[in-house]
């Protein structure tokens, strides 16, 4: 095989290949965030305030007071109603402190100004990581193509994005 060839069939394949990784790797953040947009923004679930008694590390059975990892206590739900002992949240908690949170079954996700930032900026991320794959694969198809100024326009979308996703995390790292 000629190696202009062989180099031009590498090239498109690697190519072909971050398009496919970057595209995986946006959808499931992607989806994962606007799951847990809902949660965040109190559209799912039943919103309250968390008041955790123990915090377990992931790795060990071991009780650690403030560690990241399986947090358990009373969740105390908006607008009265009976509290749920035993609540579960996968966030660092410091024990006797209350957390805003939405939960369902007893499982419950970080809700207000910090949840919806860090799950926006999540999203942001994400939807950059998709436009980063159309890009390239605009990229290796434009000679397909004749619309030069494909690739430019999702040049920008993908620094308005990258932007934005940085704006998020920055707020919410702000808020708390």
């Amino acid at each position: 095989m000629d190696p202009d060839v062989r180099r031009a069939l590498v090239k498109a394949l690697t190519i072909v290949a971050a398009v496919l990784a970057l595209l995986g790797v946006g959808g499931w953040g992607a989806v994962t965030a606007g799951e847990r947009l809902g949660y965040a923004a109190g559209w799912t679930g039943t919103p309250g305030v968390l008041v955790a008694d123990r915090c377990l590390r992931s790795d060990s059975a071991e009780a650690v007071p403030t560690e990241t990892g399986d947090c358990r206590g009373t969740f105390f739900p908006d607008g009265g109603g009976l509290p749920t002992e035993h609540a579960r949240i996968d966030w660092r908690v410091d024990t006797h402190t209350r957390v805003r949170v939405s939960c369902e079954d007893g499982e419950c996700r970080l809700a207000g100004t910090v949840g919806l930032f860090k799950w926006l900026s999540l999203f942001l991320f994400a939807l950059t990581a998709i436009a980063l794959g159309a890009c390239l694969a605009a990229r290796l198809s434009r000679s397909l193509l004749p619309w030069r100024w494909l690739v430019p326009a999702l040049a920008i979308l993908t620094g308005a994005l990258l932007t934005g996703a940085f704006a998020f995390l920055l707020g919410g790292l702000a808020a708390g």
